[in-house]
């Protein structure tokens, strides 16, 4: 019997990866990214592992979503499962217009339904026009809007259409029985497949739908990633990276939406609840909890009202008076205040916004001072507090409100109402009627409280990148010039926000070539996501990664059969001496010097540079296929400073002089061959150049890295005998191949640029404060230039001319240069599409592009060869120079994640004693964690999620100490320095540590609860702040506790309503409060004394022990007052070592009188 041979061992593929992941039911949901090269097959693999899914109904939903609706592969997935399993579990949700183009091409509805549907004929005239319009893209975006306009009146029609043949049918799938059942009313299913959302399993659709509601017709709207429906699904997201300018488009489009004045909105708010009592029958037979708990909220809501009425003088009108002429003010906040005024310029002081109640004008007059106002009363910033937190408390008790009463309406009608309309209702009832005001409301709430749901865990990290930002715009204009209007606009949220609460209720798959580039400019802030997610975070292992490398050596396996060749090229500043490197012909050059006298120099080397990337195509005829990516297109306006007609006469010129041709072949041969390709007609231009290309001609086809970004395929299939090399042994792409060659000029314009004399539009203001918040979350601007910028940006609506703040500095900044070279790599990447390339591939690139590549790190990526090459020869090129240090990010870094948590710890505190379970977990575990842990190193530090809190040395070394400075308990000054002593000293020292552990008792807690004994040198250390409010008091409190406990004096813990007010109560009437207070602490007593009282009032105590542990002098001097404040200087004499006795008797025997 012949024995059987051994089976090879099936290779590991990245398919592997993902069913292990999808798969593990013990991995929580979070976030995985695969940073893996173009070309590697990286949706042939999610596609074979979604089409298992099917197969073997693995039971959660799965999403592909990505950029670019004509990159979902469809038709791909058909093909693997076959078209019954694909009709059955697969669900493409595109655009309604889309929707309606394709069914009104194949299709139409009965003639017994056209009657009753009168927005029909509309939609149809509506459709045609935009299926025969010009490729004119603003027109075609003018008839894009009406054919979406004409579509969403269609589709309310038909809802109202459909309704009576629902009766009695309330779930979704009873209602799709009889859409099918009833023989007019079938179309519906195939003009909205939407209908058949709760049926399926796997769905395709692209980050713009997938981030707003979808339609199901038949019921209400959905929210994709709300978690009752994204639960436990697996989400690929395809060009990870590049979805996120999809998200923050959408979150910019919102806040210009919902944009309103404050002032208008709170008094409508005010008169609604205040002339209103709860209607308790809407929401009759609602549980007793339920209704206790929305009469508590309303009468909260009231009081409130009222409160911000009657203190801010709301009975009168508010007016801006412009001071030197200005008229217009903007206020800025993301953690913290920016002020700008029409009139403010460089150099001069930002100034404070106050308010002023006139009495005798009977107005609430807005004014710019110098110096902040005296009282909060007066100060604008209070009253904007006030108001926007007023209308999240309004916004959160409609919701509830709205919520109850959809069930109860639910449970009586055979109909669901949806929340949407809920909500309408709720308005409805405190005459909040209008329609702007029901939008903004629906809008506000569905993206405060339904995108940001769940995100308690978020909710203590102040930085713009996870919060937002919001301005005000305080205006007075003709159409209100009696009185202001204050303009109110809100992120609400943010991109990196939006995709943390995905993560915590799906497994994330984020897939491109650049996926792992921690570049916020370009990509969601990883080290954001890593901070939130913490665990959740999945890394591949090395194993893993050993299993993709591998694949992609076979990818490449026969990849040395090819060259690749770089050519830099380069041009003398000069225009007249750049054109003579062109032209060796004087006549030819001074005709184009001629034609270019109106241009700046580096305006006329653009034309060179590509010129001699044309001259280098028509010289090489072995170079089929050219890729010419630029910054910015050719145009052929008059007034253009880079025009088509004058690049394409250059191109002649240089076809007659080194190809010897005729003036007219030239010519026509730079027609035929030179292509624009730009979004207009893309994909028809695209064809076009392809069929040429295929039928053996040759094209140098120009664009911009815009155009021609992640997600794009120029591939095409090559022509009959033409010599290729197949760089693998792998089948798969057929016929189709890569270009022959690219040139990549310099990217500029990186980062924001407003052409002088241009008005920024909303959408563009929004869009540079995200990237202003962004460059300094990556340490990449000082708070200085952060404030600067932010200036700038509403200065330009005063001064279209305004000049901006340089930028060249910033690209040696880690997140501008990482942000640079993943531009370059999806640019090459174009080249890197298929397994056929040409024999060589001719790699131009502008040699200033070396500058930036030099710096740029690339182990532990997988890079395409052509890249790799770039990035060779360059690093190559010159001697490498000394890397960037990072101090200077380091630095910005900081101060920023200092000032954050500075924010978060007086907004915590003013929320006192109104702490929610939440907030007090939070808190009692950042003072364990820093007693434990006042310097940690980075993987401890990035497992806790505390790494905004705490800061590094700038020059990464180890570090158990610093100084700091602030002169206003870290509100907006702040220094901190390694090397210099410039205040005071966060260290063991500082602490006193040293000395307090020579007390026995002392050692043995800090032994007990594992707190840290010394400042062991480490990569990261406390934040001043953090240092200064939460170590020391909470040292303070663990080592009062445990003194007075061993003395049989019990400090109970306080209740949540009185949280925080002080540390610990004795009795019902006594309390007490711990204080750190050392040799070098400075305290007004009289303000400490005044915050005291506000405590005591607000907790209702009559006697309160503020006991200092650490004596300043050893002596023990009581200070009692009469006020029921009694102080006790010091605890224990740490100079000694030992527990001052007298001050342990005084306190016994106080607590014996008063408890």
């Amino acid at each position: 019997m012949e024995s059987k041979k051994p089976t090879a061992k099936r290779q590991q593929t990245l398919k592997d990866i993902l069913l292990n992941h999808c798969q593990d039911a013990s991995r929580l949901n979070g976030l995985l990214l695969l940073t893996l090269p173009t070309g590697f097959g990286k949706t042939h693999y999610v596609l074979e592992y979604m089409a298992d899914h099917i197969r073997q109904r693995f039971g959660q939903r799965v999403w592909f979503i990505t950029n670019l609706k004509k990159n979902l592969p469809v038709e791909e997935l058909k093909q693997r499962v076959g078209e019954d399993l694909f009709n059955r579990e697969v669900l493409l949700l595109s655009s309604y217009s889309d929707q309606v183009l394709h069914f009104l091409k194949h299709h139409d509805i009965p003639d017994s339904v056209k009657g009753q549907l009168r927005a029909f004929a509309p939609l149809c005239k509506a459709a045609e026009a935009f299926r025969n319009a010009p490729a004119h893209p603003e027109f075609k975006q003018f008839l894009q809007k009406q054919l979406t306009e004409k579509e969403l009146v269609f589709r309310k029609e038909l809802k109202g259409i459909l309704k009576p043949y629902f009766q009695g049918a309330a779930s979704m799938e009873e209602r799709l029985r009889v859409l099918r059942a009833t023989p007019e009313l079938r179309w519906v299913e195939v003009l909205y497949p939407s209908v058949q959302f709760f049926e399926k399993s796997v769905f395709f659709c692209t980050i713009d739908k997938f981030y707003l509601y979808v339609d199901t017709v038949i019921g209400p709207n959905i929210q994709i990633t709300n978690p009752k429906f994204i639960e436990g699904s697996i989400v690929f997201i395809d060009e990870f990276d590049a979805t996120k300018q999809n998200v923050k488009r959408a979150i910019i489009e919102n806040a210009i939406r919902f944009n309103q004045d404050i002032l208008g909105l709170f008094i409508q708010i005010f008169y609604g609840v205040r002339s209103r009592k709860l209607p308790v029958s809407q929401i009759n037979g609602a549980p007793k909890r339920r209704l206790d708990y929305l009469k508590g909220k309303f009468d909260k809501l009231t009081d409130e009202a009222w409160r911000i009425y009657s203190e801010y003088e709301f009975q009168s009108h508010f007016y801006h008076e412009g001071t030197d002429g200005a008229n217009r003010a903007f206020l800025f906040h993301d953690f913290e205040y920016h002020t700008v005024f029409e009139g403010s310029g460089k150099g001069k002081k930002p100034g404070f916004l106050a308010r002023y109640y006139d009495k005798d004008d009977q107005v609430n007059y807005i004014r710019i001072e110098n110096n902040r106002p005296e009282t909060d009363n007066e100060n604008l910033l209070f009253l904007l507090n006030d108001l926007r937190s007023f209308i999240h408390l309004f916004s959160f008790f409609v919701l509830d409100f709205a919520r109850e009463y959809k069930v109860l309406h639910d449970e009586r009608a055979s109909e669901e109402i949806s929340i949407e309309n809920a909500i309408r209702t709720t308005l409805d009832l405190f005459d909040l009627q209008d329609n702007t005001t029901q939008r903004y409301f629906i809008g506000h709430i569905s993206h405060m409280v339904l995108v940001n749901q769940n995100n308690t865990s978020t909710g203590f990290d102040l930085s713009p990148v996870n919060q937002g930002f919001r301005y005000y715009d305080i205006l007075n204009r003709k159409t209100h010039d009696a009185t202001s209007k204050v303009m109110y606009a809100d992120t609400l949220t943010t991109p990196e926000t939006w995709l943390l609460n995905l993560c915590r209720h799906a497994k994330v798959v984020g897939i491109s070539a650049t996926a792992g580039f921690d570049s916020p400019i370009s990509n969601f802030s990883l080290s954001h996501l890593k901070h939130h997610l913490r665990e959740c975070f999945f890394e591949l292992t090395p194993a893993e990664q050993a299993v993709l490398r591998e694949e992609f050596l076979l990818k490449n396996s026969r990849g040395s059969q090819r060259k690749i060749r770089p050519v830099s090229i380069r041009c003398n500043v000069n225009k007249k001496h750049a054109l003579g490197e062109l032209f060796k012909d004087k006549e030819i050059v001074l005709q184009f010097l001629h034609q270019f006298h109106a241009l700046k120099d580096f305006e006329v080397q653009r034309y060179v540079k590509v010129g001699k990337a044309y001259l280098h195509f028509i010289q090489h005829r072995n170079i089929h296929s050219f890729l010419c990516l630029l910054n910015k297109f050719p145009r052929s306006g008059v007034y253009d400073r880079f025009r088509e007609q004058d690049l394409k006469e250059l191109f002649a010129q240089l076809r007659v002089l080194y190809l010897e041709e005729e003036e007219a072949v030239a010519r026509e041969a730079v027609e035929m061959e030179a292509r624009i390709v730009d979004s207009q007609g893309f994909e028809e231009k695209l064809e076009d150049i392809n069929r040429q290309l295929t039928e053996g001609g040759r094209i140098f086809l120009i664009s911009t890295y815009q155009t021609m970004g992640a997600g794009q395929n120029i591939q095409y299939d090559a022509p009959e005998g033409l010599e290729l090399i197949a760089i693998n042994s792998l089948d798969y792409g057929g016929r189709k191949k890569d270009y022959d060659a690219i040139y990549l000029e310099k990217p500029t314009h990186l980062l924001h640029y407003f052409p002088d004399g241009e008005n920024i539009s909303d959408e563009q203001l929004l869009d540079y404060l995200f990237e202003v918040e962004y460059l300094a979350e990556g340490g990449a601007i000082s708070r200085n230039e952060k404030r600067e910028r932010i200036r700038y940006a509403f200065r330009r609506r005063f001064n279209p001319h305004l000049r901006a703040p340089g930028n060249k500095a910033l690209f040696e900044r880690r997140v501008v240069a990482e942000h640079f070279c993943r531009l370059l790599i999806q640019a090459t990447g174009r080249l890197s599409r298929t397994r056929l390339k040409a024999l060589v591939t001719h790699l131009l690139f502008d040699d200033a592009i070396c500058d930036y590549l030099r710096f740029f790190q690339a182990a532990g990526y997988l890079l395409v060869p052509e890249f790799e090459a770039l990035l060779q020869h360059c690093q190559n090129s010159a001697p490498a120079p000394a890397l960037p240090s990072g101090a200077e990010e380091a630095i910005n870094q900081n101060l920023h994640r200092s000032l954050a948590f500075s924010a978060l710890l007086h907004q915590l505190t003013r929320g006192i004693p109104d702490w929610r379970p939440e907030t007090i977990r939070f808190w009692e575990g950042l003072r364990e964690f820093v007693l434990k842990n006042p310097t940690i190193d980075r993987e401890r530090l990035q497992r806790s999620g505390m790494q905004k809190f705490y800061i590094m040395h700038p020059e990464g070394r180890l570090a158990n100490r610093y100084h700091y400075h602030s002169e206003d308990d870290f509100r907006n000054s702040m220094s901190i320095s390694f090397d210099e002593d410039i205040g005071k000293e966060a260290s063991a020292a500082a602490a006193r540590l040293p000395e307090l552990l020579q007390i026995p008792l002392i050692a043995e807690l800090f032994r007990e609860k594992g707190y840290a004994e010394s400042f062991e040198p480490g990569e990261f250390i406390l934040s001043p702040p953090l240092f200064q409010n939460i170590y020391l008091g909470a040292l303070g409190e663990a080592i009062g506790e445990r003194v007075l406990s061993s003395y049989g004096m019990e400090c109970r813990p306080l209740e949540q309503g009185e949280y925080e007010l002080f540390d610990a109560r004795i009795s019902e009437q006594l309390y007490v409060d711990f204080k750190f207070w050392g040799a070098h602490t400075r305290v007004d007593a009289q303000e400490q004394k005044e915050k005291i009282r506000r405590k005591m009032a607000q907790a209702n105590v009559t006697c309160v022990l503020i006991v200092n542990i650490v004596s300043p002098d050893g002596r023990f001097e009581p200070i009692p007052g009469g006020d029921g404040i009694v102080e006790v200087p010091g605890l224990v004499d740490a100079r000694r070592g030992v527990i001052l006795q007298p001050a342990i008797e005084f306190i016994h025997q106080y607590i014996s009188e008063h408890a």
